[in-house]
């Protein structure tokens, strides 16, 4: 969201309330939009958007969870930028083994 958005709708917000509040106290019915009050309607848009933020902050936070478990392990070491990654494979054999010396000298 943007700056302006971020610092102008609270105030758009209030300002719009209060005019609802007057719109009351002068005809005594709630202003309605299809049929709705739009106060209600106001309410309920913000309910929703903060549940949403929440939701963002939760996953948010569980994505970086899960990112430090996966490299908390003995050993495991997260690549640098630029650096291959290390295969997770089978390690190779050495070449030569002493017992594979001894058998192989006979």
């Amino acid at each position: 969201m943007s700056k302006r958005i971020k610092k102008d709708l609270p105030r758009y917000s209030d300002a719009l309330t209060k005019k609802l509040k007057e719109w009351k106290k002068e005809s005594g019915e709630d202003f309605a939009w299809k049929g709705e009050s739009y106060e209600a309607r106001m309410n309920v848009q913000e309910t929703g958007w903060q549940q949403y933020k929440e939701n963002q902050a939760a996953e948010k936070l569980h994505k970086k969870q899960q990112e430090k478990a996966r490299y908390s392990g003995v050993g495991a070491v997260k690549a640098l930028p630029g650096q291959k990654k290390k295969s997770m494979g089978v390690a190779s054999k050495p070449l030569v083994d002493s017992r594979n010396r001894e058998n192989s000298m006979s």
